[in-house]
């Protein structure tokens, strides 16, 4: 999996990523407070995310910014 762009969410924003994921992929949710800065060591803490069915056996990751700011979110390879 490479690395997804960094997308912009407004608090109480959600995005769903599905096309970057496959079903036996292991990944990481990355968050950046503002785009210069380096990812947060805690992503749970700024968002709340869940596996949403889009279709049978097909499910995208809903990831909503729980936050007062806007924040940054990809998506990534776990292992990198």
């Amino acid at each position: 999996m490479k690395l997804s762009e960094f997308k912009s969410l407004l608090p109480n924003q959600e995005v769903e990523f599905g096309e970057e994921i496959a079903g036996d992929e292991v990944f990481r949710l990355m968050v950046k407070l503002a785009q210069e800065q380096s990812e947060t060591l805690d992503p749970a803490s700024y968002v709340h995310h869940e596996w949403v069915e889009s279709a049978p056996d097909q499910y995208r990751l809903k990831v909503k910014n729980i936050t007062g700011s806007p924040i940054y979110v990809a998506m990534g390879d776990a292992n990198e």
